[in-house]
């Protein structure tokens, strides 16, 4: 339980349905959108936690907000906003390319 997870306990995101963290992640990536650099990198940032550590992700049918958070995170590693959070334009991509190929896209 006392795990953090983008502010929340594992407990917490672990038992949220794949619908519920479509819904929290793309709040995040709205408030990303709208703060500063501090701000979006840190949302962004969160919206890719969120993802990557809930078990409910694989599950959910609708994979659009990877592409959005992985899109705003390569902006970020771009304008160097990103540097400490050990995120890098290769791992960007090759997460994009991984996302893009369980949604059923070709790459």
């Amino acid at each position: 339980e006392g795990v953090d997870i983008a502010g929340m306990s594992k407990t917490l995101i672990d038992s949220i349905a794949p619908d519920g963290i479509d819904l929290l992640a793309r709040l995040h990536v709205a408030v990303a959108r709208m703060g500063d650099g501090k701000e979006t990198r840190i949302f962004y940032r969160k919206a890719y936690i969120i993802l990557t550590h809930s078990p409910s992700a694989v599950n959910m049918k609708d994979r659009r907000v990877f592409f959005a958070v992985i899109s705003g995170l390569f902006v970020c590693v771009k304008n160097g906003l990103c540097e400490d959070q050990g995120l890098t334009v290769e791992s960007l991509t090759k997460s994009f390319v991984e996302q893009a190929e369980i949604h059923g896209d070709p790459v």
